[in-house]
């Protein structure tokens, strides 16, 4: 089985064994920062899914991401820590983290660029479980169950032949 996560506020982690998937959205809560109630990743809600899910698996599939143009510094460095929060746990926990660029495993999914393109394509690939990710802001469910299809093929496949 792989676990595959599309990091961030709004992303959610995804479990397949090529068959069936289970997606969930990220763990976040709420916390005050500098005077204003913001969201953020849960750290105890990761933690307690990768642990509950290291049962099935020890490989971590995650999008090797950068800060994006125009981002904020506290927006950058908050997606930062979220990243750190998943891979520090995942390693802590004994997961294998494997990392991946986001323009090669949509390329690979054959993933169309436009807004609403993970999700169209999850759909295709997963029609049982369109359901899932039905409204605009389910596109990181979409991509964690498409990238979680990308990393069965390439590294779920070998750890089940050994």
């Amino acid at each position: 089985m792989i676990l595959a996560v599309d990091p961030g506020l709004h992303g959610a982690l995804a479990w397949t064994d090529g068959l069936a998937l289970a997606v969930r959205d990220m763990p976040t809560r709420r916390q005050p920062v500098n005077g204003k109630d913001r969201l953020v990743i849960d750290e105890d809600g990761v933690a307690q899914m990768l642990r509950t899910c290291r049962i099935r698996t020890d490989t971590l599939l995650i999008e090797h991401v950068n800060g994006m143009p125009g981002q904020s510094g506290p927006a950058a460095f908050t997606f930062g820590y979220g990243v750190g929060v998943i891979v520090g746990a995942a390693k802590a926990l004994g997961y294998r983290v494997e990392t991946v660029a986001p323009s090669r495993w949509k390329g690979a999914m054959a993933v169309p660029a436009d807004q609403d393109g993970a999700r169209a394509r999850a759909s295709e690939a997963w029609p049982a479980y369109a359901g899932l990710w039905a409204r605009k802001m389910d596109d990181g469910r979409a991509e964690s169950a498409l990238m979680a299809l990308y990393g069965w093929q390439v590294f779920g496949r070998a750890e089940c032949s050994s």
